[in-house]
């Protein structure tokens, strides 16, 4: 024999919840209609049918459980990949800055060089026009030996 338990929410319907009698929880659905009542709305004689739904019920409560503990695994892998990825963020910033500092030190060093091989042709040219000058207003055999 069933016997009558407390009535709980779930959802939109109102189900009563019994315990059997080896303390196994069971849910039932019932469908009333009402025959007579009295002029108070007193209810006289009504019938009924009750279906048992611990299958569905348990179904659902186990589907709700395992919703929640989705939810939470994917709200707890959520943070990881943010966390990765504002760690990602940091290298890619350090690596751009890195990268920027040798690009700058690069070309301080090609300036350099550049206004270094500048001067370097500049004493060339002039030691060679030097040379020339030189060469012209010497002798024959003294410009012989020179080249």
């Amino acid at each position: 024999m069933i016997g009558t338990g407390e009535v709980k929410a779930m959802g939109d319907n109102l189900l009563p919840t019994n315990i059997h009698p080896g303390g196994r929880e069971v849910w039932l659905r019932s469908v009333d209609t009402v025959f007579s009542s009295a002029p108070d709305g007193t209810v006289m004689r009504h019938i009924g049918i009750a279906f048992n739904i611990t299958l569905e019920k348990t179904a659902e409560l186990d589907l709700r459980k395992l919703n929640a503990e989705l939810e939470k695994r994917m709200r707890e892998r959520t943070q990881e990949i943010k966390e990765l990825d504002d760690e990602l963020e940091a290298h890619v910033v350090k690596c751009d800055n890195e990268l920027v500092s040798i690009h700058n030190g690069l070309e301080q060093i090609s300036y350099v060089e550049a206004y270094g091989l500048k001067v370097l042709v500049n004493s060339m040219a002039s030691l060679t026009h030097m040379l020339q000058e030189t060469t012209e207003s010497q002798s024959e055999e003294h410009a012989e030996t020179l080249s």
